[in-house]
């Protein structure tokens, strides 16, 4: 009887947690600043995007990125945890992304761009998650 009103309540809780705008903004731009680091180290990675490899090697290098972005529109124990490192590494991600294009001597226009929306973007997440019901509350259950 109790492990049905547990159910009851994280479904209600999850209901909750879905309209909570505020955890739900941070978590897109989470996801948007995963992007922005990503495609910092995939431009760094490959020679270009007209190699006979770029196309296949670029999806399995954002693979880890998606995995965590679904995992965090679901708002899982792991996601949630790794929310800050997460953060950190696409940081870094854009960063190498710009650095690769200074020391090619490319133009650093696009990752400079880059690299400032994932500053944007990640700090912007990590300060929409403070107060929000899913740093008070806890992830999904």
């Amino acid at each position: 009887m109790k492990r049905h009103a547990s159910r009851r309540s994280d479904a209600e809780y999850w209901q909750r947690l879905r309209r909570d705008r505020r955890s739900n903004a941070a978590a897109i731009l989470a996801a948007a600043a995963a992007l922005f680091g990503t495609l910092g180290v995939v431009a760094v990675l490959l020679d270009g995007p007209h190699a006979p490899h770029a196309s296949l090697f670029s999806w399995l290098l954002m693979l880890p990125m998606a995995w965590w972005v679904g995992d965090l529109t679901r708002f899982t124990a792991r996601a949630v945890r790794l929310w800050t490192t997460a953060m950190l590494l696409s940081i870094a991600g854009a960063s190498f992304g710009l650095l690769g294009a200074i020391t090619r001597s490319d133009d650093s226009l696009i990752p400079l761009l880059n690299f400032s929306l994932a500053i944007l973007a990640a700090v912007a997440s990590l300060a929409l998650r403070r107060g929000s019901l899913v740093e008070r509350e806890g992830p999904a259950r």
